[in-house]
Order: C-alpha cells, then sequence, then structure tokens
C-alpha cells in the first residue's frame, strides 16, 4: 500500500545579532511530501505509530536518511532479517519535493530448526525449550533475530549456571537459510561441563558474627549442586543480616569474583566469603534540613529511633515510610557523614525533605450507563498543612444525575479535619461530616438524605498496614418520595467500628502482583444514639489477590468478599436492612446486574423498609483474566457469582453467576471501560434481562 505524509520545512539562510536582537533569514519554506511504498496493510498502523512523523524534527538536511534507518529498525525488530529501503527525491516544483521510500520488506525468516553441537549431558530438546523460555517474545514466536536470539543464548547460559553447571559456555556458531530465506537453521556450540557440588563454606574478617551464625541464615547445602542464582541471594542475606544489626559499611569483599573455588576436575568446589563488618553505627547526631513550611517536631515526631541508638537499616526504611505516609514529602534524602572528633562508629544522620504543594484540588468528569445514561461529577480541595503542623482540612462536593429513567440530582457533600498528633503520639484524630440524598428505590421512586458525623482514631504501623476505630458514627436518614417530597421513613443509626487494612499490592492503582486485605466490624445500638428499635452487628472481610503470569501482563485477579449483619432474634430489636444491609449487582461487585436488577430488592423482601431480627450473609468472588493488547489498551475475561441470604429461610438468592468481557483504555481523565456481562441463567419471575452492558468514563 501507499502511504503519504505532508510537511512544510523552513531553512535558516543566515544568522545576525544586532543590538541584542536575533535576526533570522529563511529560505522560502519547502513543501515535503513523503511517499512510502511497499508497506503490507499488516504493518501501515504500526509502523506510522513507530516513524511518529508529526513529531519527527531533524537538524540535518538529508533527513531522509534517519527515515530510511527508522523503517529498517522497525521491520528489524520485527524479524524481518532481509529489508531494504531505497529513497528516491523527485523535484516537483520551485517549493515542493518528493521523498519517495520503497520499502522491499523481504522474508520474515521462522526458526525451523536447533542444532546443538559439543560437549553436553542435557537432552538437545530440553535444552531448545530452555532456550525459547528464556528468550524474548520474537524468538519465543519462533522468528529469527539476530540481536534477540544472542540475548537468548546469553539467557540460557544464566540458566545452565543456575543449574550448577557453572563452566557452562555457549555461543551462536552458524544461521543457515534455506533458498526463499523463510527458514533458519540454528547450530549453536554448548560446552556443559560438571554440575559443581557445594564441598564447605568458608568465611574470613568476620567477629561479630560466629561461622556457624552465618552458615545458618544460608540456603545453601553441602553436597548439593552450587546454583548461581541461589549464591546470590545468599550473598545479599548475609549483607542484610549485619545491616539489620547495625553494620551499614558491611561490604563482601570478593562479591564480584573469587568467592567460588574449584577443585582440580571442576567436580567440587568451596566457597568463601571475604567480609568486611566495618562499625556498627550509632545514631550520634540528627540534622532535619530543607524544611521550608513543615514544622521541625512533625519530622521529629516520626523517627523512629532516638541519639543512641544503633542505626538499623531497616530502620532508617520504616523512617522513610513514616515520612511519606505524612504525605507532606514528594522525596526524602537519608545521609550519613562522620562527626569530627568522634569515633568512626557515631554518625551524623542528616534528613533532607522535599515539601510537596500542600494545596490541593481536584476536578474530576465521568459517566456510565446505569439506568439508562448517567452524568457525574465531583470537586474537592484539600490543604495538608496547615500552619506546618500537619494537619489536614478538606471539603468535597460531588452529584450524579440520570438524563432518562429518574429527573433527581443525586448529591453530597464532604468534609473532614485530621488532627496528626493526637497526644503527641503518632495516632491520628479525624473528624468528619457529610449530608448526601441518594435514590434507594428506582422502581418506587423513593430517595433518601443522609446526614452524618463520625469520629475516628487512625495509626498506620507501616506504609503496608493501617487500622482505623470509628469510635462513633451517628447517621439520620429521612426516606422520601421524589415526586413530593413527603416523608415514609425517619430512623438514626449510631455505631462504632474498627477497620484494619493490609496492602501488598506493587501499585495500588493498576497491581500486577500482590495482595489486600480489608476487615470491618461494627456495632449499633441506642446505648450509641441509634434509634430505640435499631441494634445490630456487622462484619466484612474483603480479600484481593493479582497474578502476573511469566511477567508478561497477562493478570489474574481474583477478589472474595464475605459479610454478615446479625443482632439478638429473640429481642424486639430491628435491623434496619435497606440502610446497613448487602446487596448484589451493578459494575462495582457483581456484574451482569443492572441497578433496576439489584438482588435483594424491595419486591424480594416484601416492603421498602424492611427490618428484621436474626441473621444475613453475603458472599461474593469475583475472578478476571486482564490480557493487554496495547500500552494504554486492554481485555479481559471474568466471571462473578455471589449469594444473599437470611436465617430462617426468610430469604435467599441462591448463587447468581454471570460470565462477561471487558474492553478497557485508558484516558487523559481517567479510564474508558466497557464490560458486557450474561446472567446464568436470568430469572423471569424477576423480569431480569439475559445480560447488561456496563459502560463508565472518569475517575472518582
Amino acid at each position: 500500500i501507499l502511504i503519504e505524509k505532508q510537511f512544510h520545512v523552513a531553512v535558516i539562510d543566515s544568522i545576525e545579532i544586532i543590538d541584542d536582537t536575533l535576526s533570522l533569514s529563511i529560505q522560502n519554506d519547502i513543501k515535503i511530501i513523503f511517499d512510502l511504498r511497499g508497506v503490507s496493510p499488516f504493518h501501515a498502523t504500526d509502523l506510522l505509530n513507530y516513524l511518529q512523523l508529526k513529531k519527527f524534527s531533524s537538524n540535518h538536511l538529508n533527513f531522509h536518511y534517519e527515515i530510511s534507518q527508522k523503517i529498517k529498525a522497525f521491520y528489524l525488530d520485527m524479524g524481518f532479517t532481509f529489508v531494504d529501503v531505497k529513497v528516491q527525491i523527485l523535484d516537483q516544483g520551485p517549493f515542493q519535493k518528493l521523498y519517495q521510500f520503497q520499502i522491499l520488506e523481504g522474508a520474515q525468516p521462522r526458526i525451523q530448526l536447533i542444532r546443538w553441537l559439543g560437549k553436553f549431558n542435557n537432552n538437545p530438546d530440553e535444552l531448545s525449550k530452555l532456550l525459547f523460555k528464556n528468550s524474548p517474545k520474537l524468538i519465543q514466536k519462533r522468528y529469527y533475530h539476530r540481536q534477540y536470539l544472542e540475548q537468548a543464548i546469553a539467557n540460557l547460559k544464566i540458566e545452565l549456571w543456575n543449574q550448577g553447571f557453572l563452566q557452562a559456555d555457549l555461543r551462536l556458531n552458524q544461521v543457515q537459510f534455506n533458498s526463499e530465506r523463510t527458514k533458519a537453521t540454528i547450530s549453536i556450540l554448548l560446552y556443559e561441563g560438571e554440575q559443581t557440588q557445594l564441598e564447605d563454606i568458608i568465611f574470613s574478617g568476620n567477629q561479630f558474627f560466629s561461622n556457624q551464625e552465618l552458615k545458618d541464615i544460608l540456603d545453601l547445602k553441602i553436597n548439593q549442586p552450587i546454583r548461581l542464582a541461589v549464591l546470590e541471594q545468599n550473598i545479599q542475606k548475609i549483607i542484610n543480616n549485619y545491616r539489620s544489626n547495625g553494620f551499614l559499611d558491611m561490604r563482601v569483599l570478593n562479591q564480584e569474583s573469587g568467592i567460588i573455588l574449584f577443585s582440580e576436575d571442576f567436580k567440587t568446589a568451596k566457597l568463601k566469603f571475604e567480609l568486611f563488618e566495618g562499625d556498627r553505627i550509632i545514631v550520634n547526631d540528627i540534622k532535619i534540613v530543607g524544611l521550608e513550611l513543615t514544622k521541625l517536631s512533625i519530622v521529629q515526631n516520626e523517627l523512629p529511633f532516638k541519639k543512641g541508638d544503633i542505626l538499623t537499616e531497616t530502620a532508617l526504611q520504616n523512617l522513610k515510610d513514616r515520612l511519606f505516609l505524612t504525605n507532606l514529602f514528594r522525596d526524602i534524602e537519608l545521609t550519613l557523614e562522620n562527626i569530627d572528633n568522634q569515633p568512626s562508629a557515631y554518625r551524623r544522620l542528616i534528613i533532607r525533605c522535599y515539601e510537596r504543594d500542600p494545596g490541593l484540588i481536584n476536578v474530576g468528569f465521568g459517566m456510565h450507563n446505569e439506568r439508562g445514561f448517567t452524568i457525574r461529577g465531583f470537586s474537592g480541595v484539600t490543604y495538608s498543612n496547615l500552619l506546618g503542623t500537619a494537619r489536614v482540612i478538606s471539603a468535597r462536593i460531588e452529584g450524579q444525575y440520570n438524563l432518562f429513567n429518574t429527573p433527581f440530582f443525586e448529591r453530597s457533600i464532604q468534609a473532614f479535619y485530621i488532627e496528626p498528633y493526637l497526644f503527641e503520639t503518632r495516632t491520628r484524630a479525624r473528624i468528619s461530616t457529610s449530608r448526601s440524598f441518594v435514590i434507594t428505590n428506582f422502581n418506587n421512586q423513593i430517595a433518601s438524605e443522609a446526614n452524618r458525623t463520625n469520629y475516628n482514631l487512625e495509626y498506620a504501623w507501616s506504609s503496608r498496614l493501617s487500622g482505623r476505630w470509628q469510635l462513633l458514627e451517628i447517621t439520620t436518614f429521612r426516606d422520601f418520595k421524589i415526586k413530593s417530597n413527603d416523608n415514609t421513613n425517619l430512623i438514626n443509626i449510631g455505631s462504632t467500628a474498627f477497620f484494619l487494612q493490609y496492602d501488598q499490592r506493587d501499585d495500588p492503582l493498576n497491581p500486577h502482583q500482590g495482595y489486600w486485605l480489608s476487615l470491618q466490624l461494627e456495632s449499633a445500638s441506642p446505648q450509641l444514639l441509634s434509634s430505640d428499635q435499631i441494634q445490630f452487628n456487622k462484619g466484612l472481610i474483603n480479600i484481593s489477590y493479582y497474578h502476573d503470569w511469566f511477567n508478561s501482563g497477562w493478570v489474574l485477579a481474583l477478589n472474595g468478599r464475605y459479610g454478615s449483619i446479625w443482632n439478638d432474634r429473640t429481642s424486639f430489636y430491628l435491623i434496619p436492612y435497606d440502610k446497613v444491609g448487602f446487596f448484589l449487582g451493578g459494575q462495582t461487585n457483581l456484574r451482569g446486574f443492572t441497578l433496576n436488577e439489584v438482588f435483594p430488592s424491595a419486591t424480594d423482601l416484601g416492603g421498602n423498609n424492611f427490618f428484621f431480627n436474626g441473621s444475613t450473609y453475603m458472599q461474593l468472588f469475583k475472578t478476571e483474566l486482564r490480557i493487554p493488547i496495547l500500552e494504554q489498551v486492554g481485555t479481559a475475561i471474568f466471571y462473578d457469582t455471589g449469594r444473599i441470604y437470611f436465617s430462617d429461610n426468610l430469604y435467599d438468592s441462591q448463587w447468581r453467576p454471570s460470565l462477561g468481557l471487558a474492553f478497557r483504555y485508558q484516558t487523559p481523565v481517567g479510564p474508558f471501560s466497557i464490560e458486557i456481562a450474561w446472567k446464568i441463567p436470568p430469572k423471569a419471575n424477576r423480569n431480569e434481562s439475559p445480560y447488561a452492558l456496563h459502560f463508565a468514563i472518569g475517575t472518582f
């Protein structure tokens, strides 16, 4: 196919500086037309994205040569070994030139056979499998690429070292192509050598730890193969063990070479670790620099050690984590320096702080297709360092409006204040208040006004583990008809709760590895200012797990939730289910069910304001395989299933599974998501549709 791109080029004729003024003389600009010929339809879009001609700039008149080299690099990277690019420049008038690039894509040879030459004991087929397993993606697809193939061979050498073949050496010997150059036969020369067994472990330079104490922390076993990766991990174990005990200058002197002492036949070897312990570092002085707005006491409150303490690597990392958790700093640098006229073990710790802007304004806009078509937006302002004391004040307003089905403006306004160091400890006190108007029954056109105030104590043990004790939350609910504003129900719920969260994910916004766990326990009663008839206990556990298969970007995401609400079923106390109960359906939990199909509905429970005593349970399991397509584009296959049931067979939804597909694209205003899920099966007695289409755009 033919691709044309047009540009205008201005050529500077002369430059002069007269009276501090820069004067440029420019020739008539020239219209440049790029004509790319010979590009197959399969590669046209990718080639243009790779060339990025709209952003192309050059300081050379022969810029067509740079374009040619970029075209070649594009094809070579896809395995087109014999690509050629020819350029012809044609004048099409005094101010127009045509640059005609003729691309000869040539063959894209595939690897047909790998021949193993040399001295080795491993099975050739197993060697070939290992080669492809540890190779770049192009080689895994069996396309020939010289540079990637040599990288795969280097990776295989490391793999053999990790199996204990420490003398293994291999190199590319020959590449032969068929007459059409579509198939390649690869010859690799391999000398495997002996699988070296560990004979003994020797240490020198150690005084603080004995030889046996150091051996006990290692995973290396006598008369077992010496595996290179395991050896490197154990070197780091030795270093970490010393640094966790305050020897921050500790080094393994022969880490780069000389640790392995081979026997004459290379069948056995000894490991000799030459150690430099250094001093056990003691904090003798702490200097904090870089603060402009934040008070010095804020950093001092976060110190996990004091003058005279032994300084460990763990303590330094803990200090960094604590300072970042304050949200006051964009970066922290920790350095140690010697102190004049003091022993070398006594050091000064310099904490250099780089403050972030304490003021933050957030604005967001989005939309989704729940109940037809709904637009939403929010605006918030936060100031995180009042008078340099790390006190936080924040306010946020958000709303959404359904354009077709329910003409009611759902909105909320929230505000909170944080006292960061309650009673001069690292405990944070939070006071928050909010007022919201939300539709609670779409079919009967009923909304709820909620006025909420709560008082919390928060504590972060680390950057991953945090907890919150909600001392008291008081919420006044007023249910009313949307059209007439007539009240249908009015209750108060006062409760206390405890929340615990542990986050082991590699990225909280787009996780690929790790897990996340949260736990909630709540109790409400008239003694906590609930309405006279309200009393219940509530528990919820939520677990998410993420695994990136072979670092390929294919992510398996699992989520499980289990919740229960209960009270003494023999008493006259009741649970207001529509206010505190569990519901399944919608894009955020059980996909395949629209908001009109959420269960249990008022119809399922026999009324709008459903009160009960006894217990109810919720179970939800979600599994999703996320598949990348391009950098900002991905798809997913998912399966969700959930169940809600009550004691005494009052209601049981049974397991409601759904199966679906998702498409996601990261836009400048937040992720764009389309998900379609099919119920397995839909229930006719609830007037359920066979499937639900969910789409949303924007971050909230």
